[in-house]
């Protein structure tokens, strides 16, 4: 899959990235942030980065 967009809160998109994850059996997922000014791209990497990290993803 070339492509997949997930919006909304923290828990919305955790939600969608883990569903996505079981959906296409990933070990890991590699995550573009589009937030269009360098502290728009900090905040949503603060926002996510508690939820990421080694056995996160729902198995």
């Amino acid at each position: 899959m070339l492509e997949c967009t997930f919006t909304g809160t923290r828990e919305q998109v955790v939600d969608g990235l883990d569903g996505f994850a079981q959906q296409v059996q990933a070990d890991e997922l590699i995550v573009v942030n589009m937030a269009g000014t360098e502290d728009q791209k900090r905040h949503t990497l603060e926002l996510l980065a508690p939820e990421a990290g080694p056995g996160r993803l729902s198995r």
